[in-house]
């Protein structure tokens, strides 16, 4: 099935190079990713035909079955880990995909920038730099938003676009057993391993998600699956490796970090690489291409940072997301990480575990705390249900991580060879990463965007001492039962794409005699997520019909809810303060302004700004984005005639 993973990579790494390339002609559109598609599907049809024919017959589906639904065996225990082990993997799967085709995305990074910027680059034909105070637009890392763009070009819609994580999350099992077995796992261990690895909470709710933290995950363990698979590994294996380990540095620029560790089990391949000098630049050129260098260059351009962080500290006027004192960085990181990777599947008391860890350490250290990290430490980005922008691992992979290294520590002495010692170096490499990112980050939820190197981590467990005999134990049996069980009811239960009707769960929620605040943010969290796609709505209606422009001074709000349905109207920023200084300036006749933006950037009270401007109130609502923030309130508002604005 490796040419199942090699298609998905080439597809992948010809969906990122096209948005640079057709950006730079100006046909960032949907022609432009029609011709491209057909072009895609016909050159795998050739290269691919023998393998394709071979994977679509009759045999080839019977194996697959057989591999997810072995046979019982005449002495085998109805509960087998044989057989419990793949179809729970299956029924994940299933249940992601029916959450993700059931619901609207929802993901409050992916509303309120990811998808908005791409809107906005095929209205303007290319990529550019937007110019909107939610400068995350244009400082961010955009390798996932070019894989989104065809299915918001060609389709209109952003309901398929979690396909690309669903489809990583297929591969997942495949690239952990070869990564475990290449650490010196054996086949049991790696086989058990293979199929509760994608149980960790964060994996299973992204899987149905436009969140970009997990398939950055899944870019990563091939990039070193497809290097150490065979030795001496071809040029081939080698170059599909550089191009997954671009395409997962492309997603996020934390994710370079995770290129420490692919850099060990590469540079011991480099006679193999310069054997080939011509192809190796031209690969290495393409790889900086796919990855976060072009935006790095652009942020620097334009806000000579970089990072981007400087342009994002002023218009949020929120704290930097880096920090100054290391030890600060890797203990705070280091709380929070144990904290979320050990969540439970259902825990009511965040409030009293907050603030038992606060009173728990020393007032300076929680002071110091406060005053670096993101939210001011705090928010734990722990949640009464594991919600894909927070979870980490999940209590049910930390309870068999804890058992494989408590099975090691009674082993003496410790004998550790893997086949392959620099996939064991990269491991080892993977911690430093790891460290790194702890001394300089201060983003409240680290579990999440350290999750391609926590999947990396997991799977070295498997090739601890004493292995074997654990897996066979019923103490593993049965943990790995409620691992399995609990990430179920996780994606069950998760509020972005319950399986339950949403009101259901509240009058179940409300007859277990819980306090009337739990009942009540339980209510809020449902609601809120049921609406959060179509946020927009009760003030979109109120919109004159035909309107095909609109004005937005919303900042970091969920601008994706205005553009639906995609491909009726356009959005245009519009700052505050330019319409106070220049009411004749080009802008929209019609304008969604946000009270709170307004006051912000303006200093003056949202009344007092629309008179100044001229502008009168069609319509108001208040409007929650995130229950722990509470609403917002936004106006429609016609403004005075001017000259139209372009969009």
């Amino acid at each position: 099935m490796s040419f199942c993973l090699e298609i998905w990579l080439l597809y992948a790494a010809t969906c990122a190079a096209a948005g640079w390339l057709f950006s730079f002609f100006h046909i960032l559109n949907a022609p432009a990713y029609f011709v491209l598609h057909i072009f895609f599907f016909l050159s795998i049809s050739f290269l691919y035909r023998p393998q394709l024919k071979q994977l679509f017959c009759l045999h080839a589906l019977h194996k697959i079955r057989a591999r997810l639904f072995p046979a019982r065996r005449s002495h085998e225990h109805p509960l087998s880990l044989r057989r419990l082990l793949p179809a729970s993997f299956f029924f994940l799967a299933i249940i992601a995909l029916i959450g993700g085709l059931l619901y609207e995305p929802n993901n409050h990074d992916g509303l309120s920038y990811r998808i908005p910027r791409v809107l906005h680059w095929l209205t303007h034909g290319s990529w550019f730099w937007t110019g909107n105070s939610n400068t995350r637009m244009d400082t961010r890392s955009l390798g996932f938003e070019f894989l989104s763009v065809p299915f918001l070009a060609l389709l209109h819609t952003d309901r398929l676009i979690f396909l690309w994580n669903w489809t990583g999350f297929l591969f997942l099992p495949a690239l952990i057993f070869q990564l475990s077995r290449r650490l010196g796992a054996s086949g049991r261990v790696a086989w058990n391993w293979m199929w509760l690895v994608p149980s960790a909470y964060g994996i299973v709710l992204q899987a149905g998600s436009i969140g970009n933290d997990f398939i950055a995950g899944v870019f990563f363990l091939a990039s070193l699956a497809l290097a150490t698979s065979r030795q001496p590994a071809p040029f081939r294996d080698l170059a599909f490796s550089a191009v997954a380990m671009a395409l997962c540095a492309g997603i996020k620029s934390t994710n370079v970090l995770w290129a420490l560790p692919w850099l060990c089990v590469i540079l011991p391949q480099t006679k193999t690489l310069l054997r080939r000098p011509w192809l190796t630049a031209s690969l290495v050129l393409a790889c900086l291409a796919l990855s976060s260098c072009p935006i790095w260059f652009s942020n620097q351009l334009h806000c000579a940072d970089w990072t981007g962080e400087k342009a994002e500290a002023i218009t949020s006027l929120e704290k930097p997301i880096t920090i100054k004192n290391p030890a600060v960085g890797i203990a705070g990181n280091l709380i929070l990480l144990g904290i979320q990777n050990s969540a439970p599947p259902v825990w009511p008391f965040v409030n009293q575990t907050t603030d038992f860890v606060r009173s728990s350490l020393p007032k300076p250290f929680v002071t110091s705390l406060s005053k670096s990290f993101e939210g001011g430490f705090h928010d734990l980005a722990i949640r009464e249900l594991p919600q894909e922008e927070g979870a980490g691992l999940g209590l049910g992979l930390a309870i068999l991580s804890l058992l494989a290294l408590f099975a090691a520590i009674g082993t003496r002495p410790w004998k550790i060879t893997p086949p392959s010692p620099a996939l064991g170096i990269a491991w080892l490499a993977t911690l430093v990463s790891i460290l790194i990112y702890s001394s300089k980050m201060a983003i409240g939820c680290p579990a999440r965007i350290i999750l391609p190197a926590l999947m990396f981590l997991i799977v070295g467990f498997s090739a601890l001492p004493n292995q074997c005999w654990l897996v066979r134990s019923c103490v593993w049996r049965w943990s790995a039962f409620f691992a399995l069980g609990s990430s179920i009811l996780v994606l069950i239960l998760t509020p972005s794409r319950p399986l339950f009707p949403r009101g259901l769960m509240v009058k179940f929620a409300q007859k277990l005699s819980l306090p009337s605040l739990l009942n009540e943010r339980i209510f809020n969290v449902y609601d809120t997520y049921g609406r959060r796609a179509r946020a927009f709505s009760p003030l979109l209606t109120a919109l004159p019909a035909g309107t095909r422009v609109l004005g937005y001074t919303g900042s970091g709000s969920l601008e994706a809810a205005l553009w639906k349905p995609y491909g009726d109207r356009s959005i245009i920023f519009v700052p505050p303060s330019d319409l106070l200084e220049n009411p004749q300036c080009p802008h929209p006749e019609l304008l969604i302004a946000s009270a709170y933006t307004i006051k912000k950037s303006t200093g003056l009270e949202p009344l007092e700004w629309i008179r100044k401007t001229g502008a009168s109130i069609l319509a108001q609502k208040e409007i929650t984005f995130l229950v722990r923030i509470g609403p917002e309130l936004f106006y429609l508002l016609k403004l005075p005639s001017s000259e139209p604005a372009s969009p």
